[in-house]
């Protein structure tokens, strides 16, 4: 898993190594941008300040999460991956159009 809440709060877990980063309440409450802002996106974007963690979503599969010392790999493989499949499609469509 790569976020656990517990209350107000969000432990996440780098998906490519055991680096772990707890965002507090405490913490939370200064950076909520307005009121109805959920404990999750708060601590998220406390954690992707510049240089901080990164995600990645992959059609079909759940969301990854990447500390700052990942990250670079991690934004590295989803583009090899968005690179891969956009020719997957278009191979699939010439097929489709013989």
């Amino acid at each position: 898993m790569s976020w656990i809440a517990d209350g107000r709060t969000i432990t996440f877990t780098c998906d490519s190594c055991p680096e772990g980063l707890e965002s507090t309440e405490s913490v939370n409450a200064e950076y909520y941008a307005k009121p109805s802002e959920s404990d999750f996106a708060a601590a998220w974007r406390i954690v992707q300040r510049p240089g901080g963690w990164r995600s990645f979503k992959r059609t079909g599969h759940s969301w990854t999460y990447h500390c700052a010392k990942c990250a670079p790999q991690a934004e590295s493989e989803h583009a090899e991956h968005n690179r891969n499949e956009a020719e997957r499609e278009r191979i699939k469509a010439r097929n489709e159009s013989r």
